[in-house]
């Protein structure tokens, strides 16, 4: 059973307060939110699992609707999920307002107490087999590359990708992983620029980096080198190659302890 429920609302009701009553009474430690984007980052470090509470015709009012689109973003750039909780006349109207919310569950209102606890469990199984594997981010401004990484890796490990080196320091804000493989030539900011900014902020700068590139020049290994990462690899070494080197890192830093 999840320990940490969030209700986020807009409007906090009578229907709100009976399916937190009703979380209680089944032994979850819920907390009411507001759609205070602040407030739902500093929760997404101690919280399990995040309900949406959406108000009948939400998309009549922008102010709710702008609010809501940056915490659709919010929960896209922290790899977190969330169950929706909503009147199914509106889903629709609702999902064309806010795409980037159609990949989440939804739940209809009235809302089933079972089907909802059914729908927290499920979401935290999939949490605990997701963290039960290593947990790798790979930041490539390559997209088709990086999405080679994660269909070479995904069967052994918790791999997610991000095309940009701001939105991989937003990801490692909010999410802690166990390595993250970083591109060493990326426009705007690169990898080994990157890697100095994780250096600078407490709650990165202990995460392992492995650089990858497309060249593979002395020039460039010099570079990387003085920045000491796990492991500099070029992206034409064979699939097998690179996961192999994944795994040596693996397997190296637990036979050190």
């Amino acid at each position: 059973m999840a320990k940490s429920i969030a209700i986020i609302t807009s409007q906090f009701s009578v229907v709100v307060k009976s399916i937190e009553n009703g979380l209680l009474q089944e032994g979850y430690d819920v907390t009411l939110i507001g759609d205070n984007i602040d407030t739902i980052t500093d929760l997404m470090k101690t919280t399990d699992v995040f309900l949406l509470y959406l108000p009948d015709r939400l998309v009549d009012d922008p102010k709710k609707i702008y609010n809501i689109l940056l915490l659709s973003d919010k929960f896209k750039d922290s790899r977190r999920r969330i169950i929706l909780i909503g009147n199914d006349r509106d889903y629709d109207d609702f999902m064309k307002a806010v795409p980037g919310l159609k990949e989440f569950p939804w739940i209809n209102r009235p809302v089933n107490m079972l089907q909802l606890q059914s729908e927290i469990e499920h979401e935290e199984k999939r949490q605990t087999e997701k963290n039960a594997k290593k947990k790798i981010l790979v930041i490539d401004d390559d997209f088709v590359y990086a999405q080679k990484l994660v269909d070479w890796m995904k069967s052994s490990y918790s791999i997610e990708a991000v095309t940009d080196g701001m939105s991989g320091i937003t990801y490692l804000t909010n999410t802690k992983v166990d390595l993250v493989i970083l591109d060493f030539e990326m426009p705007v900011v690169d990898g080994p620029k990157i890697f100095e900014m994780m250096k600078m902020h407490p709650s990165t700068a202990s995460t392992p980096v492995i650089f990858i590139s497309e060249s593979g020049s002395k020039d460039s290994l010099m570079r990387a080198m003085r920045l000491k990462p796990q492991n500099f690899l070029v992206k034409s070494m064979a699939s097998q190659e690179i996961v192999g080197a994944v795994k040596e890192y693996f397997e190296t830093r637990a036979n050190s302890y």
